[in-house]
């Protein structure tokens, strides 16, 4: 609206016009692809138990104040302290009864369990999620999970599934019963890594890094 009062004064010239377009045509794009995300959330996680989050905190969700950029970070730190409180609290119901037995599973379809993956890997590497974290990574079960999901017939899974496999690698303090699933394939794993999306790594300079320190990482592994 105060474009459209204000074009003659400002001027716009069409280029600019047009780069405006595109942002904003990225924006949505993005908006989009949150509320895919935030729609992949409520399954996870029961919508009734996110509005309780709200209301628990208060009502800054509902009324960020500010606006662009600055409202945005307001919003998206407000939302990771209510989901991590709510993943800590509720960890065993999310991740074991919904994330590895619904969304994960041989049952659910590939956007469901290619979206998991996303999400799972954003809230495993967000540093407001250390506990939750280091309790997924430090469960045999979720690695086998993992393991499975890295031999998907589809690229994109396994390329999604190596993002959270390369968590329990890098774990420096990984339980026994961890250390002894990477031990004992550790060789069938390294081998099968060397040529995981190896065409990616002339574009892709920090997958390539990553993946060579995750296979350098199982190469010295001792138990």
């Amino acid at each position: 609206m105060f474009l459209r009062r204000h074009h003659a004064a400002l001027r716009i010239d069409a280029p600019i016009v047009v780069a405006a377009r595109q942002h904003l045509s990225m924006d949505v794009g993005g908006w989009q692809l949150r509320t895919a995300r935030v729609s992949l959330l409520g399954r996870v996680c029961p919508r009734s138990e996110l509005r309780r989050e709200q209301r628990r905190v208060g009502d800054g969700v509902g009324h960020v104040h500010g606006c662009g950029d600055e409202a945005s970070e307001e919003y998206r730190v407000t939302m990771e302290g209510i989901a991590s409180d709510f993943l800590n609290r509720k960890y065993t119901e999310v991740i074991d009864e919904r994330v590895n037995a619904k969304c994960l599973s041989s049952r659910a379809n590939y956007m469901t369990r290619r979206m998991t993956l996303q999400l799972l890997s954003s809230i495993l590497l967000n540093r407001a999620n250390y506990n939750v974290m280091m309790a997924y990574i430090s469960s045999q079960q979720n690695l086998v999970t993992i393991l499975c999901l890295l031999r998907d017939p589809s690229p994109h899974i396994t390329l999604d599934a190596f993002q959270v496999f390369k968590i329990f690698v890098a774990n420096p303090n990984k339980p026994p019963e961890v250390v002894k699933i990477l031990f004992d394939n550790k060789v069938k794993l390294v081998k099968y890594l060397e040529g995981l999306h190896k065409e990616r790594e002339n574009s892709d300079g920090q997958y390539r890094d990553e993946k060579q320190l995750v296979i350098s990482t199982l190469e010295g592994l001792q138990i």
